[in-house]
């Protein structure tokens, strides 16, 4: 069995059950799949949305696999009349391009996504996420081991993608999936990793987000340095601090935090650097 877009199928029976435990399905939501494959999640997806009156979503590039999957759907449901029965809509397409669509067209429906994700597009998979005018409530994806634990590393061994992740949601390790739970088996073992969004997240002020990406980036941009030598190293080049700020060194704004101006950025937590995001920009 090939994999041509990166994709590792699951074969173990008993994974999708677990996924679908760990996403909660809630009456009347709507639910994203993304990178259905051949439907090893979908089907038992499809059940479950079917049980709360849910809608799934399921969003597939590859045209083969596409065609399989609809006319997969298309059996189950013939054959399962006296099941509950969920809507269900394919979408033939990237997600890279499709996700904000399909997210913006629920309007204010509750939503979780879910999905086995092809390594290659998990970073980019959370840039997409921060980005969202409005995040899910709940998602769950497969994704490479090492990633899921560097999402949920805490001080002091912290780092960008953590940082970045935690801002918006609390990240939760499920349980690791040894790699011959797949097809092909991919090089590495797997891991179901939580994200549920903060409920603040949905008030947060928006200028707030792009001050603390904007602090994340220069704190993290030599992570072997002292976060006062980062900040110092991009006030050299493009940073400034506003008019009103101006009389403040960086040493105080760092004290102000409760934290020291030697400190590493891998022993600060998501409030600390949002406490110098509000402070210096």
């Amino acid at each position: 069995m090939s994999a041509p877009l990166g994709q590792h199928f699951l074969r173990d029976r008993e994974l999708p059950k677990k996924i679908i435990r760990a996403l909660r399905i809630e009456s009347k939501w709507a639910v994203i799949e993304l990178g259905p494959g051949h439907g090893e999640l979908t089907i038992p997806l499809l059940r479950a949305c079917g049980e709360q009156h849910a809608r799934l979503v399921a969003v597939e590039k590859d045209p083969r696999l596409a065609d399989e999957l609809q006319h997969t759907i298309e059996n189950v449901s013939h054959n399962a009349s006296k099941s509950p029965s969920a809507a269900f809509e394919l979408v033939r397409g990237d997600l890279r391009k499709e996700l904000s669509h399909i997210t913006a067209s629920l309007g204010e429906t509750p939503y979780a996504i879910v999905g086995n994700i092809p390594y290659y597009l998990t970073a980019h998979l959370f840039r997409m996420l921060e980005e969202l005018p409005r995040r899910p409530q709940r998602a769950v994806f497969l994704v490479q081991r090492e990633v899921a634990e560097r999402v949920v590393a805490l001080p002091p061994r912290m780092n960008k993608l953590a940082a970045s992740v935690q801002y918006w949601s609390k990240p939760k390790l499920l349980f690791t999936v040894p790699r011959g739970a797949f097809a092909p088996a991919p090089n590495v073992d797997s891991a179901a990793l939580l994200l549920e969004t903060h409920t603040h997240m949905h008030v947060r002020n928006e200028g707030m987000s792009a001050r603390y990406y904007r602090a994340l980036t220069t704190l993290f941009a030599h992570p072997r340095k002292t976060i006062a030598n980062n900040f110092r190293d991009a006030a050299k080049h493009e940073m400034r601090l506003s008019q009103d700020k101006k009389e403040h060194t960086h040493s105080a704004i760092f004290g102000a935090c409760g934290v020291r101006a030697g400190s590493r950025p891998q022993e600060l937590s998501v409030d600390t650097i949002s406490c110098i995001a509000a402070r210096l920009f």
